[in-house]
Formats: structure tokens, C-alpha cells, sequence
């Protein structure tokens, strides 16, 4: 269980980060144009969060299955 205790977390944690960075960055673009760089930089870093929540989520399924078949 510990394992997918570790995966659920590191998924929740990439979503709740990646969603804080788009927030961020919606507001600096919208309030602060001089600082566009800046706000490219945040929406970068939550593209990455989330291509790291994809990378997780395939490892948990693959476990998933794995203790599956086990279980059979």
C-alpha cells in the first residue's frame, strides 16, 4: 500500500502544483504585461508538473495491474 500511498501523492501534489503555477500565471500576464517572460516561465513549470502527474499515473496503473495479476 505504501507505493500507492507515494504515487497518489505525488500525482495529487503535480495537479495541485500545476494548477497554483497556471493561476499564477494568468494573473502576473494579466496585471503585469512587462513581466511576460516570468509568467511563460510558471505556465512552463505547470506543463511539467503535469507531464510528471502523467508519468506517475502510468506507473500507478502499472502497479495497479501488477497486484491484480498477483491477486489472480
Amino acid at each position: 500500500m505504501k507505493k500507492f500511498k507515494a504515487l497518489y501523492k505525488g500525482m495529487y501534489d503535480d495537479l495541485k502544483d500545476a494548477e497554483m503555477m497556471i493561476e499564477y500565471a494568468c494573473e502576473i500576464a494579466e496585471h503585469s504585461p512587462d513581466d511576460k517572460a516570468l509568467a511563460d516561465e510558471l505556465a512552463k513549470y505547470a506543463k511539467f508538473r503535469l507531464e510528471h502527474f502523467s508519468a506517475f499515473y502510468k506507473h500507478s496503473v502499472a502497479q495497479a495491474m501488477k497486484t491484480a495479476n498477483a491477486d489472480s
